[in-house]
C-alpha cells in the first residue's frame, strides 16, 4: 500500500549548492592571498617558543611556500567541491527511494540497504545507477567524470599528475563548461570582451554583450603538477552549480512522471 512521504527537493539541491559556494569562498581567500604581495605572516602566533618556522625567511622561500599554498588551497576546494557533489548524488538517490516508498513500489525497509549500497559506489558508478534505475542522465557526464579525476590528483598524488591518470592518448584530460562574453556588432562580428577591455577598444556604432557556453579544456602529461587559474576555478564552481540544479529539475520530472505530487513553495 503506498505510504505517505515527505521530500524537500530545495533542501536536497542545497546540498551541493552550499558546498559550491563554500568552495568557490575558500579558494578564493586562500588564492588572492597567495597572489596578495602584502599577505606575509605565515606564523600562527606571536609567540616564540611555541613557533615552528623562523621569522624572516627569504623572499624566494617565502614566494615558494606561497605556491605550495595555492596548490594546498586548490587541492582542498576540487575535494569540497567534488566531495559533496558526490554527498549530493547520494541525496538525489535517497529521494528516488522515497518516491519508490510512495507509490508503493518498495517497502521503507528496504530504503536503508539501497541507499547503503549506492553510497559505497564510486563516482561514475552514481552516475551509471541514477541513469540506470531512475533515468535521471547527466549531460555533462564526461566533464564531470574529468573533474573528480582531477581532485584524485589533487588529494592523493600530491598534484602530480600519474600513469594511472592518463588516458588512452597519453594525456589526462580535465574539462568543463565556461561562460564566454563577448562584444557583438550589427554585423554580428564578435570580439572577446576580455581583448576588447585590454585594448580600450571603441566602435562606431551601437553593439551588444552576448554570452556562450564553451568547452574548456586543460591537458596535462605526466609528472605535470596540476594547477589552474582564478578564472578557471571560478568557472568550474558555476559548472558544477548548474550541473547540480541540471540534475535537480531532472529529479523534478522523474517525481511527476512516477506520479508523486510535487508542491513548490
Amino acid at each position: 500500500m503506498p505510504s505517505q512521504v515527505h521530500v524537500d527537493l530545495d533542501q536536497v539541491l542545497d546540498v551541493a549548492l552550499r558546498g559550491v559556494r563554500r568552495a568557490s569562498m575558500f579558494m578564493g581567500f586562500g588564492v588572492n592571498a597567495a597572489l596578495s604581495p602584502e599577505c606575509k605572516n605565515y606564523q600562527l602566533t606571536d609567540i616564540t617558543k611555541i613557533q615552528l618556522l623562523p621569522n624572516g625567511i627569504s623572499t624566494e622561500s617565502l614566494a615558494e611556500a606561497k605556491a605550495e599554498f595555492r596548490l594546498w588551497i586548490e587541492a582542498n576546494g576540487f575535494r569540497e567541491l567534488i566531495e559533496t557533489f558526490i554527498a549530493y548524488l547520494d541525496a538525489v538517490h535517497l529521494a528516488c527511494l522515497k518516491f519508490s516508498v510512495g507509490k508503493g513500489k518498495m517497502s521503507s525497509k528496504q530504503i536503508a540497504a539501497d541507499q547503503a549500497l549506492f553510497a559505497g559506489q564510486g563516482f561514475p558508478n552514481k552516475l551509471n545507477v541514477l541513469e540506470q534505475r531512475f533515468h535521471l542522465s547527466s549531460k555533462q557526464r564526461n566533464h564531470l567524470i574529468s573533474l573528480n579525476g582531477a581532485r584524485n590528483v589533487f588529494t592523493h598524488r600530491l598534484s602530480i599528475v600519474q600513469k594511472r591518470d592518463l588516458n588512452a592518448g597519453g594525456v589526462m584530460r580535465v574539462s568543463w563548461v565556461g561562460p564566454s562574453f563577448y562584444i557583438q556588432e550589427s554585423s554580428g562580428q564578435r570580439h572577446p570582451l576580455s581583448d576588447v577591455v585590454a585594448q580600450g577598444k571603441s566602435f562606431p556604432e551601437e553593439t551588444s554583450l552576448v554570452m556562450q557556453l564553451q568547452v574548456r579544456e586543460r591537458l596535462f602529461k605526466i609528472g605535470d603538477r596540476m594547477e589552474f587559474s582564478s578564472i578557471d576555478l571560478a568557472e568550474i564552481c558555476l559548472f558544477i552549480s548548474n550541473e547540480a540544479k541540471a540534475i535537480s529539475k531532472s529529479l523534478v520530472e522523474h517525481a511527476k512522471a512516477s506520479g508523486i505530487e510535487i508542491h513548490t513553495k
